[in-house]
């Protein structure tokens, strides 16, 4: 895991060693580590340590006059891999010139010590995510693991206080993860995407300016026009992403390859632009469906795929894993990224890719029909909470206890507040730009984190340039994968030939032949209903329901979620009984609650971890 941590103090100082003990709090056993440097004063502090030759990173510190710039990935102008030596000489109106135009995935810290002022900057989704927190009596830290600030805070006796509103919005809304920019622990938060931080230490000032926002507005209604953008606005993409690697790295890209079709267009071009020179990796249980089709697709492109399986009860072994490199943000349904973080190490992969969120922005994954038929803001916000509620109305009010109860109706300002900051020329664009700036950037986004612990990532189905393509493409080409799939017609008919994952059938079918393919899932889940799992093949990556039942998870749940002793229950965030009920249910199989349980176990497990940073008597 790269770690990138600092700290300035108005008056009095850091402890000896403070900087080494916050980047040692975050760094990954699993791979060989370098402390790149550290600077240290009286007063101001700031480090890099990162996994050995697999960091995208450019920095420049000068000991002498104690001043840092760090750029954590990378940033492109006009087609220019912008360097930390670039950043160093600029002063802020040159930096807001700069990133209003400039594109990657990055975040950008500058302390200048001649003005006194910490400088933070993040791409316009924040796919590499800052922590800070403003210290009393003036000051500033920040990193980018959230456990690094939890150490400086023990160390400096700093009062650690949960945020009870993050807590339940976590609880009830988390399949958007937590909203807003707020964190479990009340005085941290994340810098906002597309945002430039400005900390001036002589004032105790802090100013945050939003450089870029996506807006959205249905300017292309063409399907040709709109396939011959996402063709060429992909593929310059791809190619200033490659550009900014050393070339050891690009002998060493694995991409993470699905039964979808995001990693499948992304493979392609890969596969082109490096010559075939590139791994392709896939995972799951023996009988996973994405197995099978990744292997056709690897054997249609002619590049090499590296094929892992793992059982569900193995999976309950990363869980800790997992709430740690995750900083708590991903949950424990998810695991088997710490699996894929796995063999990202024991292949020497020094980059990988995936098809990140282009299922979504060009796939029209979370458009429906629903969304035509809404007529004003109070029906929108309704379809959207229900969507990303994990518990309904009366479920919440059963399992909370009496220190969440008070929160209820901040959270529910904070979800109207995001609604009403949801932009676009209709609801259908205005979901869109909803879940691209909740799920995927603080849900989402924490698996990639989880596996930059073995390896750096580029992104390009991110991109600004990709983005001013996707937000102009009118949502109904886009909704039920309808100009995708002629995308990828456009790219390879045999790829196209080849099923897609969710549906069974071949992508190049018209959407009305696709419930063929339901029909056949269907059947698919009752043949193995009725054989108890021996016959049919496996529709996910992870099983979560089934695994909770195996040996390892029941363990896990009874020392959690089952123990009256957990910190959910006596801090007075949940209530013993019906969670209690809920599980059992689960494991008896009259239910499955697979879902609800993740969260929950997920915060128990967090907390923990937090703990761990608490003085108690």
């Amino acid at each position: 895991m790269t770690v990138i941590a600092g700290y300035l103090f108005h008056a009095g100082e850091g402890k000896a060693d403070l900087i080494e003990h916050m980047l040692g709090e975050c760094t990954s056993p699993c791979v060989e580590n370098r402390v790149v440097k550290t600077i240290s004063a009286h007063n101001k502090a700031f480090g890099i340590v990162m996994p050995k030759d697999r960091t995208i990173l450019s920095y420049l510190l000068d000991d002498k006059n104690k001043s840092i710039v760090i750029i954590y990935g990378y940033v492109v102008e006009d087609g220019k891999n912008i360097t930390a030596t670039d950043i160093y000489n600029m002063n802020y109106n040159d930096l807001l010139n700069l990133f209003k135009n400039a594109d990657g995935s990055f975040v950008v810290v500058k302390y200048n010590n001649k003005d006194n002022k910490l400088i933070i900057i993040t791409d316009w989704l924040g796919t590499r995510p800052l922590y800070y927190s403003v210290i009393d009596g003036g000051g500033i830290v920040f990193s980018s693991c959230l456990w690094s600030i939890l150490r400086f805070f023990k160390e400096n006796m700093i009062p650690i206080r949960l945020n009870d509103k993050a807590i339940l919005s976590f609880i009830w809304m988390g399949r958007i993860g937590v909203i807003d920019d707020i964190t479990f622990v009340e005085n941290i938060r994340v810098v906002p995407p597309g945002s430039i931080l400005v900390y001036d230490l002589e004032t105790g000032k802090l100013d945050l300016q939003k450089y870029y926002e996506l807006h959205y507005e249905s300017k292309v209604i063409e399907e040709r026009e709109a396939i011959e953008l996402v063709r060429n606005a992909l593929l310059s993409s791809i190619r200033e992403a490659l550009k900014v690697l050393p070339k050891e790295y690009k002998r060493n890209i694995c991409i993470f390859l699905s039964g979808g079709l995001d990693s499948r267009v992304l493979a392609y071009y890969l596969s082109c632009l490096l010559d075939k020179k590139l791994r392709a990796i896939t995972f799951g249980t023996k009988k996973s469906d994405e197995i099978l089709i990744a292997k056709k697709v690897t054997k249609e492109l002619g590049i090499p795929h590296i094929v892992k399986t793992y059982d569900l009860n193995q999976l309950a072994d990363y869980v800790h894993d997992l709430i740690r490199y995750s900083d708590g943000f991903d949950v424990a349904s998810a695991t088997h990224v710490v699996y894929a973080m796995k063999i990202l190490i024991e292949n020497n992969c020094h980059v990988f890719t995936d098809g990140f969120a282009l299922d979504l922005t060009l796939g029209g994954s979370y458009l429906d029909n629903r969304l035509r038929k809404i007529t004003d803001e109070s029906e929108f916000s309704s379809y959207v909470f229900r969507k990303i509620s994990v518990f309904n109305h009366k479920e919440l009010m059963l399992i909370i206890g009496p220190r969440l109860r008070p929160q209820l109706l901040e959270v529910l300002k904070g979800f109207k507040s995001l609604i009403e900051q949801s932009s676009g020329d209709s609801y259908l664009n205005r979901n869109d730009y909803f879940f691209l700036y909740t799920r995927v950037r603080r849900f989402t986004v924490y698996g990639s984190i989880v596996m930059r612990c073995a390896s750096d990532e580029i992104i390009p189905t991110i991109s600004r340039k990709f983005a001013d393509v996707f937000t102009k493409i009118d949502p109904n080409l886009r909704m039920n994968h309808k100009i995708y799939r002629k995308f990828l017609l456009s790219l390879s008919k045999r790829l196209a030939l080849i099923p897609y994952k969710s549906t069974w059938v071949p992508p190049l079918l018209p959407s009305m032949l696709w419930k063929t393919g339901f029909i056949i899932q269907r059947m698919n889940d009752l043949v193995r209903k009725l054989t108890n799992r021996r016959i049919g093949l496996e529709k996910t990556y992870f099983d979560f329901n089934e695994a909770l039942r195996q040996k390892n998870w029941r363990k896990l749940l009874y020392g959690t979620l089952l123990n009256r002793k957990s910190l959910i229950y006596k801090l007075g965030y949940l209530e013993y009984d019906p969670v209690k009920n809920m599980v059992i249910e689960h494991l008896y199989r009259k239910q499955n609650n697979g879902e609800k349980i993740a969260y929950l176990l997920t915060l128990e497990l967090t907390l923990r971890e937090i703990f761990k940073y608490v003085k108690t008597t």
